[in-house]
């Protein structure tokens, strides 16, 4: 029997207490679980369509159960993959987890964010360009400076003294900028693009300190070192959720929009944002995560610099996309 949890966008850090951990079930097949716990946040559709065409349960077989666990960033997203709460998760590389050795590992990677991320700010606001940030208050989901954040105040030639970094989580971030408690929001989708379409904010041009990130598919280490089939049947599904996609552009959107309580013109210009392919993570993604890792050690924000040749797995993905 299917078991589904339909995406709720507003579940924050507690969430991940509240997800239960499951044993393994003698009815299981051999070298599967018994259950495959799936982590998913509002801007990634691929997991809104594997849900609603059940290609997870198709490809782990009937006896093997299916659940997914809304989160909203990816503070608790990482939480709950490295313990064990989810199984696999899904966004932005969470490089500090990973430096600190929790267990997460990296097998594939599902999409390129080409413009569904940036600096928003008021449209009658003192921010007009990179010079105006000298001074102001620039909210993100995370406290600890960004390399993003980096980037565009060495652009504008700034440092982080020059601003003042306050934590708002995506859900309220807007909220904060339209408020006057920031000056500044750095924005991901679907909130980056729903603020422009409302008129609530515009985008501050970043020029070439724009960022266009790549999304990883997560799997905590010791699920992946037992299970590597179930994952290889997970990569196996997301391929098929992407290639629907391609094929009925019109109804994901109003998936997108029904479960994400959103206009389906906007969700329309949310889905153009981000190129989707299923792919081995290749030597720009690994550079990314190199630079990015390099920053926050620098910046003290952790010890040591991971070993991506241990993170990231470049062979699970091409046994899947083969199959």
């Amino acid at each position: 029997m299917r078991r589904r949890t339909f995406f709720q966008v507003g579940m924050g850090v507690g969430a991940a207490a509240l997800l239960a951990a499951c044993g393994d079930d003698k009815s299981a097949p051999t070298g599967l679980p018994a259950d495959v716990r799936v982590g998913t946040m509002a801007p990634y559709v691929e997991l809104a369509v594997m849900q609603q065409q059940h290609f997870l349960e198709d490809a782990l077989g009937p006896k093997i159960k299916t659940s997914y666990h809304p989160l909203l960033s990816m503070v608790p997203m990482a939480t709950a993959l490295a313990g064990g709460s989810i199984d696999i998760g899904h966004g932005n590389t969470p490089v500090a987890a990973i430096a600190a050795g929790q267990k997460i590992r990296i097998v594939a990677t599902f999409e390129k964010n080409n413009h569904g991320q940036g600096f928003l700010v008021r449209p009658d606001g003192s921010v007009t360009s990179l010079a105006d940030l000298k001074g102001k208050k620039i909210g993100q989901p995370a406290a600890a400076p960004t390399v993003q954040l980096k980037k565009v105040l060495d652009k504008a030639g700034l440092t982080f003294h020059d601003v003042t970094i306050l934590p708002l989580e995506a859900n309220v971030g807007v909220a904060g900028l339209t408020s006057k408690a920031v000056d500044v929001y750095s924005a991901f989708d679907p909130y980056f693009t729903k603020a422009i379409f409302d008129k609530k904010a515009v985008e501050l041009d970043l020029g070439d300190a724009a960022i266009r990130t790549y999304i990883p598919v997560m799997v905590n280490s010791d699920f992946l070192a037992r299970y590597p089939t179930a994952v290889e049947r997970y990569l196996t599904a997301l391929e098929k959720s992407i290639t629907w996609i391609e094929q009925h552009p019109d109804q994901t959107a109003q998936l997108y929009a029904t479960n994400n309580k959103l206009d389906v013109v906007l969700s329309k210009k949310i889905l153009g944002n981000r190129e989707r392919k299923l792919a081995v993570p290749n030597d720009e993604y690994l550079n990314q995560l190199k630079y990015e890792a390099e920053f926050q050690f620098q910046q003290r924000l952790i010890q040591k610099k991971p070993d991506w040749s241990a993170v990231v797995d470049r062979n699970l993905a091409p046994q899947a996309l083969s199959g």
